[in-house]
């Protein structure tokens, strides 16, 4: 049986009960903000089902958005190698591209106190690209802050949160760019702990410590923690919102052949770039930022040859 423009979102997995529950629960706002279609959660690793073996049983005509904040080896080859697979499957924008994470991970560094420098803690990628995606997430949020942002990976090459935080002179506090609970965050909260400053929680995270006695209801600690629960639930309010209004053949990225362009570059191919998008209800002035940001990153060479020159020399000839 075949899913008619299913809405297959792809997470990573993880052992962590907490962040499985959240994953779900994100998932599960989905699916009632987008009733008319089939909205289903693959992995990438740990968990099951894995996004190949579901595409390839219901995929056909998916549309299918990897919850990861970053394109690296996961979206660029494990979700692309398995929407390649099923005709009709299509991969669209990867979570971390959308405005909303970077309104969210700005709300979140508000609560940190000071306004010295801060540490954004991101899981890490061997991509090149990914790691670029995340400094200029870091340089977005500096400009939004005023004030210094260091980048900082758990894992692969870089600068690790570690080096970040004794980097930024008198670090005061980190901001985490994860989506979830789980080994990532503990560890980034390790960090946190052994530098005695303070941390905000992954995008789906809440306090999950029990109420205290009625008689400390009022109590400032008591008071924060009520506070940053409702920020978050309203966080994942807002991210089930933005992805429940995917629309079916919405294409907004499928990161065409990553392999592909690669060796387009390698053999020095000087062609046109078009930007296009198919989404008869996008609003134009907000469509266009989200394209020039997610290309922003990307390090290749400008064609010496405009889109129009090219088809004027075609034309010619």
């Amino acid at each position: 049986m075949t899913a008619a423009h299913a809405l297959v979102l792809v997470a990573h997995g993880t052992r962590s009960p907490i962040g499985r529950a959240r994953v779900r629960e994100l998932v599960n706002g989905v699916r009632m903000l987008a009733p008319h279609r089939r909205v289903l959660l693959a992995h990438v690793d740990v968990e099951e089902p894995r996004v190949g073996d579901l595409l390839a049983h219901e995929g056909e005509s998916a549309d299918v958005v990897p919850l990861f904040l970053s394109a690296g080896v996961h979206v660029r080859q494990d979700v692309l190698d398995a929407a390649r697979d099923v005709h009709g499957a299509r991969v669209l924008e990867h979570l971390g591209m959308r405005p909303v994470i970077t309104d969210l991970l700005v709300e979140a560094a508000q609560t940190l106190p000071g306004s010295g420098p801060v540490v954004l803690a991101s899981a890490g990628s061997s991509n090149d690209r990914a790691r670029a995606e995340v400094q200029a997430l870091g340089e977005r949020l500096a400009e939004r802050l005023g004030r210094e942002v260091m980048v900082g990976f758990v894992g692969g090459p870089g600068p690790s949160v570690e080096a970040a935080i004794a980097t930024a002179s008198a670090a005061e506090g980190i901001v985490t760019h994860l989506l979830a609970p789980g080994l990532f965050a503990d560890l980034v909260a390790k960090h946190a702990g052994a530098h005695v400053i303070p941390v905000t929680a992954p995008l789906l995270d809440t306090d999950h410590g029990p109420a205290p006695p009625s008689r400390a209801t009022s109590s400032p600690t008591w008071r924060l923690r009520c506070e940053r629960s409702r920020r978050v639930q309203a966080s994942r309010a807002r991210l089930a919102q933005v992805l429940g209004r995917q629309r079916q053949g919405a294409l907004v990225d499928d990161l065409a052949d990553t392999r592909e362009q690669e060796l387009s570059g390698r053999i020095g191919d000087d062609f046109p770039i078009s930007i296009e998008w198919e989404d008869a209800g996008t609003v134009r002035l907000r469509g266009a930022p989200e394209a020039l940001a997610m290309l922003r990153p990307l390090d290749f060479a400008p064609p010496a040859l405009t889109f129009d020159a090219a088809f004027s020399t075609q034309s010619e000839g």
